[in-house]
């Protein structure tokens, strides 16, 4: 999901933070390494003298390495707190569905299933825009139980199995079905999230058993149950 710019500086999204911790280098440790191996061949290390100055080498070697050596960091990502465990646990769950689905859009668009992809990277748009509006208003946890018990389960399973398929080259005739299948499905899945996002904005939960058991019917003439 893009981020929004403030200041210049690029932000992230709603619901989602994240740090730079250091990264240590291997280098100096290899450089430090590196001395004793070369002195073992140019030295008689059986004499103290020599071992002492091996190790003052191998001390120097380390510390200028990493003197040199570009600094590092890692992004990590800051677990999401708002004193309301329920809330907290389920922006979680939402961060990770957008990941899985993030990353499959990645490796559909890199097997050539662009239309696939685009789909993918829609739904996961959404479940940022809906992670959003929950932190708005927590009030709206009520009007998501039954989408978050089905649709976001149901979705993760289907595009990790589209992205097992299309990896496989020797897919047989069941298993291109079965992308076929959830290429269809994909679309409905979409449309459920945008009338999921549109819902919280109104005053009434939205039903969406209905939608659930149309998705249901096609998943199961569709073998993806």
């Amino acid at each position: 999901m893009k981020t929004t710019e403030r200041n210049g500086a690029p932000q992230a999204p709603i619901g989602r933070s994240y740090k730079e911790v250091p990264v240590k280098s291997a280098l100096p440790i290899w450089a430090a390494t590196a001395v004793w191996g070369i002195s073992m061949f140019a030295f008689p290390m059986y004499r103290i003298p020599f071992l002492v100055l091996t190790a003052a080498l191998s001390a120097g070697a380390g510390i200028l390495t990493a003197k040199f050596v570009p600094k590092e960091t890692r992004r990590i990502e800051i677990p999401f707190t708002s004193g309301n465990a329920d809330i907290d646990s389920t922006v979680a769950e939402l961060n990770r569905v957008e990941d899985a689905i993030l990353a499959d859009s990645k490796a559909a668009e890199t097997h050539g299933s662009t239309a696939a992809a685009e789909e993918m990277k829609t739904i996961a748009a959404l479940t940022g825009k809906i992670r959003a509006e929950l932190i708005r208003t927590p009030d709206d946890m009520k009007k998501l139980r039954k989408f978050f018990n089905y649709y976001l389960p149901v979705t993760v399973k289907l595009t990790g199995k589209y992205t097992e398929i299309i990896a496989d080259d020797k897919a047989g005739d069941n298993r291109l079905e079965t992308r076929r299948a959830i290429e269809g499905t994909l679309g409905q899945i979409r449309s459920a999230f945008e009338k999921q996002y549109d819902a919280l904005f109104a005053d009434d939960a939205m039903d969406i058993s209905t939608d659930i058991d149309v998705l249901e019917a096609k998943m199961k003439m569709d073998n993806l149950n």
